[in-house]
């Protein structure tokens, strides 16, 4: 299975003293410069700064903040826009795309060991070190399906051999060129991911990893150390960007990300924000909303706000038993009374899922929904399960954080009930670990929470369908579900190569709902949550996507 769903996940975060850098004067410009900005986020643990290791999304955002990519989001429009590539065009079927080369961009390093410019030579360079067989290498497989000759170089190094990628050409010192393996317009935004980040290969050790302690940047600040409470991030004091009226970005001095290991805790993030450690508070469900702007002096008006929406999946590894059989995923799917769980665990706060794209979106489609709650039906695939595999007793084990327990208690309580099937609840000991168990396989069944990459049908089936893996200990984001099946391939194979939209969307929601019906995972309830900004903060990215240009981000006072 080459496509499946790719989760943006809750993940893990980390104080450092205030580091400040010079810089030039701005007079002639109006923006306020210097200055800190904090936040928190369950960021997922930052093992090293390897770009290609990259597993969820909310870290996407850390490394955004110290590496650039050919392209980028626009926070604003959300439309995919030049970045380290300051235009490129492609051929008539989208299946060769050729890059021009900004000639102002810069490695740079705080010891200045590699501060050099960045050619289109070290573009092709970088691009040849996604085939590089370490083990958690997460990038290839996003681009082994997609890029042509990433493949075919992979399995050579695996072999002790040294193979440059075949469809990664350089053109001249200022244009290199990406042959795919299939028509895909949407290239170009693919490539704003932060995997595919560019960094001097001058960092790799001789198993062209990472050094531990590296910190090299293309983006506006570098990466200044951590401690137990943030990652902490300094501005690049040659970054090339500069705003709408020429003035030269980043704004702030310093970036503190705070982490939080209990993502369901609301009390350590509202005493940081409103003690004003923290400038933004993010995650907030409606009862932390009425016990915040309760809080005498807080002006909930004069604070800039945002809704932000996201869907609990219980994802199932049909990869090996239990959940490789169809018959005991179906009727796990068909027992779940959703409006009995949401009642029981969050009061009516959130609500049912039958897809799992959020309906606010516009690709929302409505006619694809997950298999409804119908008990007999439940009951009836149970038996079928047990007479093909010979098996009385059935149990199943249902991984969760230690300490953590609703809603899997919940599930299980009514699993027992409802269908007489036995359910561990298996804990992990943290969050890093949790997630660590998921992207290698290490589980039977779980909940993630998913979002779309983009709000449009195009890229969210991309983000939601992308990502081919292996079946072994091999780290993988994408289709963590490890879900193979042909019939699914052909058809998002056919998709990308039709240009006339109808067709394609056709060829997409065809796939999906096959995928669904195949019960890999359960979508389980819709969630509201909202952000708050102080209102002294300007240029953070208040969008429903989470994308974040940190290089815009200042303060009025």
């Amino acid at each position: 299975m080459k496509r499946i769903i790719g989760f943006l996940l809750l993940v893990f975060f980390v104080s450092c003293e205030d580091t400040i850098v010079e810089i030039e004067d701005k007079t002639a410009c109006t923006i306020n410069y210097g200055g800190t900005f904090g936040e928190m986020r369950p960021l997922y643990k930052i093992d090293n700064l390897d770009p290609r290791t990259f597993k969820t999304g909310d870290i996407s955002n850390t490394f955004g903040a110290i590496y650039e990519r050919l392209t980028r989001i626009d926070q604003e429009t959300l439309e995919t826009v030049p970045s380290i590539a300051k235009s490129w065009t492609n051929n008539e079927d989208c299946s060769i795309f050729t890059f021009t080369i900004r000639n102002d961009v810069y490695f740079y390093s705080q010891d200045s060991s590699i501060n050099k410019k960045v050619t289109a030579k070290t573009i092709v360079d970088c691009f040849n070190h996604i085939s590089d067989t370490f083990a958690g290498n997460n990038t290839y497989p996003k681009a082994k399906g997609l890029i042509k000759g990433i493949k075919e170089s992979y399995n050579a190094k695996k072999a002790g051999n040294k193979q440059n990628v075949s469809g990664i050409r350089l053109i001249n010192d200022s244009m290199v060129q990406i042959e795919l393996t299939h028509s895909d317009c949407n290239f170009p935004t693919t490539l704003s991911s932060v995997s595919f980040s560019i960094y001097p290969t001058e960092i790799l050790n001789k198993h062209h990893q990472f050094e531990d302690d590296v910190a090299v940047s293309t983006g506006p600040f570098y990466y200044a150390g951590k401690d137990t409470l943030a990652y902490c991030f300094v501005k690049n004091p040659i970054y090339y960007r500069k705003d709408e009226n020429g003035c030269l970005l980043p704004y702030l001095d310093t970036l503190k990300q705070y982490y939080y290991i209990d993502y369901r805790s609301f009390t350590k993030r509202k005493n940081m924000f409103l003690s004003g450690r923290t400038d933004v508070i993010v995650n907030i469900s409606t009862n932390n909303i009425d016990s915040l702007i309760n809080i005498k002096g807080f002006d909930q008006e004069a604070y800039h706000s945002i809704e932000l929406a996201e869907t609990a999946i219980i994802s199932l590894n049909t990869s090996k038993p239990p959940f490789n059989n169809i018959n005991l995923r179906k009727a796990l799917a068909h027992a779940l009374n959703k409006d009995k769980i949401v009642d029981s665990v969050f009061q009516g706060e959130d609500y049912p899922a039958t897809e799992g794209l959020y309906p606010n979106f516009d690709s929302y489609n409505e006619s694809i929904k997950g298999l409804q709650f119908n008990l007999k039906k439940a009951k009836e695939y149970l038996t079928k399960y047990k007479q093909e595999e010979n098996i009385n007793v059935v149990e199943i084990n249902f991984l969760k954080v230690k300490g953590l327990a609703s809603p899997q208690k919940e599930l299980k309580y009514f699993f027992e009930k409802d269908l007489g099937i036995k359910v561990n609840l298996v804990d992990a000991e943290d969050i890093p670990t949790y997630f660590d168990n998921i992207f290698k396989g290490k589980y039977e069944m779980v909940i993630v929470n998913s979002s779309p990459g983009d709000a449009t049908l195009a890229s969210r089936i991309e983000n939601f369908y992308g990502g081919d893996y292996e079946i072994d200990d091999k780290v993988v984001m994408d289709n963590i579900a490890r879900y193979k099946n042909t019939e699914v391939d052909n058809l998002f194979d056919a998709a990308l190569k039709e240009l006339d939209e109808d067709k394609r969307n056709k060829l997409y929601f065809k796939a999906e709902r096959k995928i669904i019906h195949d019960a890999i995972t359960i979508p389980l309830f819709y969630s509201e949550k909202s952000l708050y900004l102080r209102p002294n903060i300007k240029g953070y990215g208040l969008n429903i996507l989470k994308i974040n240009d940190y290089a815009l981000i200042h303060k009025t006072n």
